[in-house]
């Protein structure tokens, strides 16, 4: 339970008994049924002698206005009443048997109805705790460290749902780095394929450039092979042509010395002609051989030419079929660095995401070492609570038999009490004899002498009010007084003036604790420096908060970020518990559609804007012609 949460003004589900009142509403008739239930309301039974119900209110600890500890409250309070009812009727009861039967109902009612307030005391045990220490601070001092050991079982059940979340919380944080690290392998799985394709793509590229190479190679070899043919040929040309010259060059010299001789020798003219003839014939074999040896270098200078013009052309169609070759080379080139550049890349991806799946890994072996660890933690508090929980169980053995003790003293003063009731009414009674005595005495005319002295402390009050004098003797008008007994009253009569007698004591009692309470609640935020939280709202979520400086009310609207917005101006709390009062009287007449204006917002009943529901919680309502709805988005 929330230290600092107000109580909230829910429909209850199902009726009040007529013992509970509002403390807001303290001094106002009812007329009806209530049909509100406040679920930190502090009620007391019929029956004055219930001790739990008259030391400590009932608070339902549970979510559910009305539930379960409202339930145990007003069964143990019925218990109660049926215990001193059954108690009269032993006295009065003359059969053994049935005296007996009423002994043994009455012991049973007393053991359920001891469990009922064992059961109320461990929801109480900080309500108990907070009386204590602001009536008795040093005692409350003093035993502090036993006192912080108690919990209620609100408590450890608060604690249990706050376990039950973080383990959730935990369980789906695993099952999320699960899902991630399931994603992580897939995808690199489809990495590691995607490598593999590529690796054998620049593979058959690789093999394919060792091809072009080596055809490229072949090529080459061919056109040295001619080139060296075509220069072994040159060559013999030119030697020829050599050859050629040195001929002629002799030729010319014969020549010369043959006209230089014919002034000389002319007897030797027939051998000189002879010579001439046998010149000309030699230099016409000379001439048919050089047009033999000339028709031949020609030949072959043709030939020579047209093997020129083809190597030429196989020279230039390798040198194109080299430059496609490069081209392709350069291309295959450009595409094996772009794939080793993306290879790159999906390398990096890899050691990328095998990192994020070590990192995955590590925070999945941190995360499994803190849930052992919290578990182990878990487990030790766990131990812990049981043992506390064994020492509550002695305290609550030792206080059960404090509460029989107690019990038994009450039965005992409450036996003492009626046995003075008894004897009051004898001495009444016995009054009430003397007084018609002396009536008649003094009719008579009897000196009556010292009959009055028994009466000489007062005198007896008569039913029409005249009063009998018991120093003078003189009686007025006579009317036999009448007493009535407690016997006397019907069991519904009995409980009758037995709440009105209460009434005003629960509704006293009520207000002080109310205002205690709320005062304590009120320092404790003020030290905090935190706005109280009122009734209706959960203290850090949406709903009415008082500023206790300033005193003025607050409607603040809380959303999932933890941001925190004003809904409309600033109240009163004047203004607060006007409105709070409309409410329980509007839900009292209409139920659980009842709205009123909230104060200070310039809100018409009937027309647009600002509303609070039966669940004091505060809307923009707009009436458009069906009746008062929230606003879309508001």
């Amino acid at each position: 339970m929330n230290d600092l949460m107000l109580p909230s003004l829910v429909k209850s589900p199902e009726p009040k008994s007529p013992n509970q009142t509002n403390p807001e509403t303290m001094g106002e008739p009812s007329n009806a049924s209530p049909t509100l239930s406040w679920s930190m309301e502090m009620s007391l039974p019929p029956n004055s002698g219930s001790i739990i119900s008259a030391a400590f209110p009932a608070t339902s600890l549970s979510r559910n206005p009305g539930g379960d500890i409202l339930t145990i409250q007003q069964r143990f309070d019925t218990t109660r009443r049926k215990l001193h009812q059954l108690a009269l009727a032993v006295k009065k009861e003359r059969d053994p048997k049935e005296k007996q039967f009423l002994l043994d109902e009455s012991r049973n009612l007393q053991l359920f109805s001891t469990l009922l307030y064992l059961t109320l005391m461990m929801h109480k045990i900080d309500e108990i705790k907070v009386l204590l220490k602001e009536s008795d601070p040093s005692t409350y001092v003093e035993n502090q460290a036993i006192f912080d050991s108690l919990r209620s079982p609100g408590f450890h059940l608060q604690r249990h749902h706050e376990s039950l979340q973080k383990a959730k919380k935990l369980f789906e944080r695993k099952q999320k780095y699960k899902v991630m690290h399931d994603e992580t392998m897939s995808r690199l799985h489809e990495y590691e394929e995607r490598v593999g394709k590529l690796q054998d793509l620049a593979t058959g590229t690789a093999n394919n450039f060792s091809e072009a190479m080596v055809r490229l190679g072949g090529s080459s070899g061919d056109a040295t092979g001619q080139a060296v043919n075509q220069a072994t040929m040159t060559v013999e040309l030119k030697h020829m042509q050599e050859k050629l010259d040195a001929m002629e060059n002799d030729l010319r010299k014969a020549t010369t010395e043959l006209e230089g001789s014919k002034a000389e020798n002319a007897a030797v003219k027939g051998e000189l002609a002879a010579k001439d003839l046998a010149l000309v014939r030699a230099h016409k074999d000379i001439e048919l051989a050089k047009l033999v040896a000339g028709s031949d270098a020609n030949a072959k200078l043709g030939h020579e030419q047209e093997a020129k013009q083809r190597i030429e052309a196989q020279l230039l169609a390798q040198e194109a079929s080299m430059g496609s070759l490069k081209t392709q080379l350069e291309a295959m080139q450009r595409e094996l660095d772009n794939k080793s550049a993306a290879l790159e890349v999906k390398e990096k991806e890899y050691a990328t995401l095998a990192w994020e799946y070590s990192k995955v890994n590590n925070v999945q072996g941190e995360l499994n070492q803190d849930s052992e660890a919290k578990l182990k933690e878990a487990t030790g508090k766990v131990k812990q609570l049981e043992a506390e929980l064994n020492e509550n169980v002695e305290v609550l053995n030792h206080a059960q038999k404090r509460v029989i003790i107690l019990e038994t003293s009450l039965e005992k003063e409450t036996e003492r009490r009626e046995a003075a009731e008894e004897k009051s009414r004898q001495m009444k009674f016995e009054i009430t004899e003397l007084a018609e005595k002396l009536a008649e005495l003094n009719e008579q005319g009897v000196d009556v002498g010292d009959l009055d002295r028994p009466l000489s402390r007062g005198g007896v009050v008569l039913d029409d009010g005249s009063m009998t004098s018991a120093l003078s003797g003189s009686i007025s008008s006579y009317v036999r007084p009448k007493f009535k007994g407690e016997s006397d009253y019907s069991e519904a009569e009995q409980a009758e003036r037995h709440t009105a007698v209460t009434k005003l004591q629960q509704l006293y009692r009520k207000k002080q604790s109310y205002n205690r309470w709320f005062q304590m609640k009120l320092e404790l935020t003020s030290k905090a420096g935190v706005m109280m939280a009122l009734s209706g709202t959960a203290q850090g979520h949406t709903g009415f908060y008082l500023n206790p400086s300033s005193n003025h009310v607050y409607y603040f609207v809380v959303k999932e970020s933890g941001e925190w917005s004003s809904m409309f101006k600033e109240i009163t709390m004047d203004q607060y518990r006007a409105m709070e009062l409309d409410l329980r009287r509007k839900v009292e007449k209409e139920g659980d559609g009842a709205l009123v204006p909230i104060p200070g917002t310039d809100t018409v009943m009937g027309k647009d804007g600002f509303y609070l529901n039966s669940k004091q919680k505060a809307s923009f309502y707009v009436n458009d012609g069906g009746g008062l709805k929230i606003k879309e988005g508001a």
